[in-house]
């Protein structure tokens, strides 16, 4: 009707709260699964784009997304470099 008020829908934050929650459980597994990463940082770019009302915890996300990232990347080139310097006798 004319005289009723808009109706303006309530913004969710769903992508930030993925964000920060797929980062808090990275960093909770010690960064050894490789999703949690990929959905903090994925969502958490997505939502700092789409949802700026929501940036602290967009930004949370992306800092353990990323922070879980690098821990799964030392992890693997430990398990790369570590036995192929055992088996060169390298001290």
């Amino acid at each position: 009707m004319p005289g009723d008020p808009m109706v303006v829908p309530a913004a969710s934050g769903a992508l930030s709260i993925a964000a920060m929650v797929a980062g808090i459980i990275g960093l909770l597994t010690g960064g050894l699964l490789l999703v949690p990463e990929l959905v903090a940082t994925i969502c958490g770019h997505l939502a700092l784009r789409r949802e700026p009302h929501m940036g602290r915890m967009a930004i949370t996300g992306l800092i353990t997304g990323y922070l879980d990232a690098l821990v799964f990347g030392f992890v693997l080139l430990l398990l790369i470099f570590v036995p192929i310097l055992a088996s060169t006798g390298m001290p």
